[in-house]
């Protein structure tokens, strides 16, 4: 089968400037090509007209759509970079030339390649109303919109019609995490369908469950791995360790960079963690799975979250995590079954639950965390690919 990806984000070799919000979209697609299919990524960037002039000052390379494409190879996967600009400065809005242009250079490349899509699916696919409905003008095959948290953002904000001419467009919805599910139905009250898309941990993260190093509640391995930036909410933590420090032994280690860095570290003195608290830069993954293997517990109580990977990677990995409710991981992570979820940025609810856990029976503990290993088990990269792909073939062929 031929599946076309059009989606604003996916990592390209060698433009690393690029904003590639994760390679989550990547790690479905290599897996399709492993499997026999032929995969071509639209990935069409938007510059904001600050960051060319930034670029440019840099010598960074800004390719203009109006030009040309640039054609890249990932693990099988070709992609095909187009880029081009938002013209109104802090908004996603294409002016109808932009838009026109842009269909005119896709098709092309379309042609060029010689590829001719069984199947069209849109992550993010708000950006492409005006896109999608020229391909249906020129391919005769079903599309499928694959829904991301700014997604529901931007259909809250423009109206029923706007949202009516989404559901015309497709003839399949995924979505990236089961919150987001529900406030699309919330949001159109006539759809109730639909089919879940979630990553999976990394088949190589996955440790043997006799593997499994114990809890020690005496002193609690506690880890965070992201971004530091202020929706994820570690200066939250950090407030909530301070709070239980003289209750419970910890030792909190951060992994990542962001602009919060330097606050970070500030606040780690100010509240006299220095001693429990280690800040460490974004490393490899194998570094990061080393230390998940050696942690008790992984926190991210984020906010705004599509779905965050990174749990299962360190549920895989044997950890405990404690997530945000009512972000993307609730409803992987059920609480009090294979994990814990609070209220995002929550630091009393955070402090009252590490001291529970702390003084909890220790056989409680490790089956909340075989539970959350399981979980892991049953989502890894290739079984989720393979969902995600069944659920692509019976679109194509009901």
């Amino acid at each position: 089968m031929n599946i076309l990806v059009v989606s604003p984000y996916y990592p390209i070799k060698n433009r690393n400037h690029l904003i590639s919000d994760t390679k989550a979209v990547h790690y479905f697609t290599r897996e399709w090509v492993k499997l026999g299919h032929k995969v071509m990524v639209i990935h069409t960037y938007f510059h904001s007209v600050r960051n060319i002039i930034r670029n440019r000052l840099k010598s960074e390379v800004y390719q203009d759509m109006s030009r040309s494409y640039s054609l890249d190879e990932i693990d099988g996967v070709k992609i095909a970079l187009l880029e081009n600009q938002w013209l109104i400065p802090k908004s996603s809005f294409m002016f109808n030339w932009q838009n026109k242009r842009q269909t005119k250079f896709v098709l092309n490349v379309l042609k060029e390649e010689n590829f001719v899509p069984d199947i069209i699916v849109t992550h993010f696919p708000t950006y492409y109303l005006d896109l999608m409905e020229d391909f249906k003008a020129n391919f005769n095959c079903p599309s499928v919109a694959v829904l991301h948290r700014s997604d529901i953002e931007v259909l809250a904000k423009k109206g029923k019609l706007f949202r009516e001419r989404l559901l015309d467009q497709y003839q399949g919805f995924g979505f990236r995490s089961s919150i987001i599910q529900k406030r699309f139905g919330e949001l159109n009250n006539t759809y109730n369908n639909g089919f879940l898309v979630l990553s999976g941990a990394p088949d190589k993260f996955l440790i043997n469950k006799s593997q499994l190093r114990p809890i020690n509640t005496k002193l609690l391995r506690i880890l965070y791995v992201g971004k530091l930036v202020k929706n994820k909410n570690v200066d939250k933590v950090l407030n909530s360790l301070a709070c239980v420090k003289e209750q419970i032994n910890f030792h909190f280690t951060i992994i990542g960079n962001g602009p919060e860095r330097e606050n970070i570290n500030a606040q780690v003195a100010k509240l006299g963690l220095n001693s429990c608290v280690s800040l460490i830069a974004s490393t490899s993954r194998e570094n990061v799975l080393s230390l998940m293997g050696k942690s008790d517990i992984f926190i991210m109580i984020s906010k705004n979250e599509t779905f965050g990977l990174v749990y299962l990677e360190a549920m895989a990995s044997g950890c405990i995590a404690i997530g945000s409710a009512k972000e993307g991981i609730d409803g992987v992570i059920q609480n009090n079954v294979n994990g814990y979820l609070i209220n995002n940025g929550n630091e009393e609810e955070l402090a009252n639950l590490l001291i529970k856990i702390s003084k909890m029976d220790t056989i409680r503990l490790e089956n909340i965390r075989a539970a959350a290993h399981q979980t892991a088990v049953n989502l890894t990269e290739t079984k989720m690919a393979i969902s995600y792909l069944n659920n692509l073939i019976s679109i194509k062929y009901e």
